[in-house]
């Protein structure tokens, strides 16, 4: 249960009625093997602690094609932008939350550009794979890839629409 915990209005659902939910939500997916990046050290520590051994972490993908990028962005970054950058770099990655409106466009643009690696952003409107993909080009000085609507292309840095993603 470090990884998970019950839901206190599970009684009041059908699944759990019906006993088809024992009412835990999970963090752990076991149909594809996953979890939020940003539970890696609460997962160690929890398997250290319950083993009472010490577990090794290797990263064993290669690194990401290196591109170059500018950054075309005249206005100061906020305080809060500003830490949740470097947080992000400090611990190699995580999760950023930002409220709408604080800028999380322009965090990750900048983490792209400091990073400098072939990446790709998963969006969920044309809206925002519109957004992007002129930001991308505006800031980044890159010509994105995308993906979604009617095109399939792929780039240094790749906007993708999950629908679009997930039909193929």
């Amino acid at each position: 249960t470090t990884l998970a915990w019950m839901d206190p209005d599970a009684k009041y659902t059908d699944s759990y009625q019906n006993g088809n939910w024992d009412g835990y939500h999970r963090l752990y997916n076991k149909r594809t093997h996953s979890a939020p990046v940003g539970l890696l050290e609460r997962a160690v520590r929890a398997l250290e602690s319950e083993l009472d051994a010490t577990v090794e972490v290797k990263r064993e993908s290669p690194d990401a094609p290196s591109i170059d990028t500018e950054w075309n962005f005249s206005s100061t970054l906020r305080t809060y932008q500003a830490k949740a950058i470097n947080q992000a770099q400090s611990n190699n990655g995580g999760i950023i939350s930002i409220p709408t409106g604080g800028g999380k466009t322009i965090v990750a643009l900048k983490l792209l550009n400091i990073i400098e690696k072939k990446s790709i952003i998963f969006v969920h409107t044309r809206q925002l794979l519109s957004q992007w993909e002129d930001r991308i080009q505006s800031i980044l000085g890159i010509d994105p890839g995308v993906i979604g609507g009617d095109q399939w292309t792929e780039g240094e840095i790749t906007v993708a629409s999950m629908q679009k993603v997930h039909s193929q």
